[in-house]
């Protein structure tokens, strides 16, 4: 019995190493290599493809390995320290740096193909007011057609620009001494172009550029300002001049004593403004609050010092000298309206041929035109001295926030501005021939 017991053992036994033979040639050690992606990674068998779990790369420290200039993006990468996957990531092209033209400077924009006129508008804090140029601007000139590449002439104490048709305009461009040109980008919420920093090299073959002439120096003048309202501030805000216009709500007046209107002592206030300027608004509003009032459009009469803010917000005009205050009568005339914008052979000047015609006797102002659908336009008098507000005019038109009037039914169309000895109105009729 033990015999046949000791048998039976060892063919268990027997049978067992058999099976662990088998399995054991069934196994093997796996050979692994790694598969990523942008962000993690995982092991994968070559033989039975088996798959262990994904895990996060682990970043090395970035290396440069294109340098940024202000031309072209750098370059940069970094690397798993487990799996050696390389990711890469772009360096921004060097910002160039700001500053102010130093002498005559060549000055290129490569503009927009539908930009028929192309105008530079530039300032600066030390640019001799002799140089100095009203909106929209100056006129470039034409570099390369196929290009749309168009260049000026800066004078010395530009440090800003403004390249515009008139209607389409840049963003505010400081000026780079590293870079002489710029490209249009996108427009932006404003609806202003964007731009990017390029240069660009002076052919043998190109055109001479435009260049300013100094014109005689513009002096800053005193205007004094007659409050009949009682305001605790008194702002002038004025337009037109070379120099710019003030930002709003104007600049601030300094009280330079009390004299009498109509019987009545009232304050009166001094402000330094350019002497070109062409027109003013006075205002007691505080920089960043809606609140308060301001007059109407006050034009700048050559023959008068003084303004006199009457209660109706309108204004009349005399002289002040050594304290004494004189009233003086002006004879300002009806203003005279134009269709100013982008339509036809216009962009956004003032032509004779859509000047309106007057009517004393009515007080109207009036022109027929035919107008066609994407016309963008505006009814103002010459200089931008006033424009006439338009809030609604039927489904022929629509109109923006910044005033343009844009033409939605194409056809012909009665212009007609009313009051004009009050405040003037628009309205806008179609002409059924």
């Amino acid at each position: 019995m033990k015999n046949v017991i000791k048998t039976i053992m060892l063919v268990l036994t027997t049978l067992c190493t058999v099976l662990a033979l088998a399995s054991c040639k069934e196994e093997h050690q796996h050979s692994y290599t790694y598969e990523s992606d942008a962000t993690k990674h995982r092991q994968v068998c070559t033989e039975c493809g088996e798959e262990t779990r994904w895990d996060a790369h682990v970043w090395g420290e970035w290396k440069v390995t294109k340098e940024a200039t202000l031309d072209e993006k750098g370059l940069q990468e970094h690397t798993c320290t487990v799996c050696g996957y390389k990711g890469t990531e772009e360096i921004p092209m060097l910002t160039p740096t700001f500053g102010a033209t130093t002498d005559f400077t060549a000055f290129y924009a490569y503009v927009p193909a539908d930009f028929e006129t192309v105008n530079i508008y530039y300032w600066g804090e030390n640019l001799e007011s002799s140089y100095a140029v009203a909106w929209p601007g100056v006129e470039m000139t034409l570099v390369n057609e196929s290009e749309h590449l168009y260049g000026y002439t800066l004078p010395a104490g530009v440090d800003n620009v403004i390249i515009n048709d008139g209607s389409s305009q840049t963003v505010d461009v400081a000026y780079s001494p590293e870079r002489n040109a710029l490209r249009f980008d996108v427009l932006n919420s404003d609806n202003k172009y964007e731009v990017t920093y390029t240069s660009y090299q002076a052919k043998a073959d190109d055109p001479e550029l435009a260049k300013p002439e100094a014109s005689d120096p513009i002096e800053m003048i005193t205007l004094y300002v007659v409050d009949t309202n009682g305001w605790d501030v008194l702002n002038i805000h004025y337009w037109g001049s070379k120099l710019g216009d003030s930002t709003w709500p104007g600049v601030a007046s300094t009280k330079v004593g009390v004299v009498e209107v109509n019987g009545e002592s009232c304050n009166i206030y001094s402000v330094e403004v350019p002497e070109d300027a062409t027109t003013y608004i006075a205002n007691n509003k505080v920089d960043g609050v809606e609140s308060g009032e301001q007059s109407q459009n006050i034009t700048a009469v050559a023959d008068a010092n003084c303004v006199v803010i009457l209660a109706d917000l309108t204004a009349s005009y005399g002289n002040y000298k050594d304290g004494v205050f004189t009233e003086v009568e002006v004879d300002l005339g009806l203003p005279e309206f134009y269709i100013v914008g982008k339509f036809g052979t216009v962009n956004w000047t003032f032509e004779e041929a859509y000047k309106l015609a007057i009517d004393e006797e009515t007080m109207t102002a009036t022109i027929t035109v035919t107008l066609a659908v994407g016309d963008v336009f505006k009814i103002a008098q010459a200089g931008w001295s006033g424009e006439v507000s338009s809030d609604e005019l039927g489904a022929a038109f629509s109109v923006a926030a910044d005033g343009n009037i844009t033409v939605v039914t194409a056809g012909k169309y009665q212009i007609v501005v009313s009051n004009l000895d009050s405040t003037p109105s628009l309205t806008i009729t179609a002409v059924t021939e």
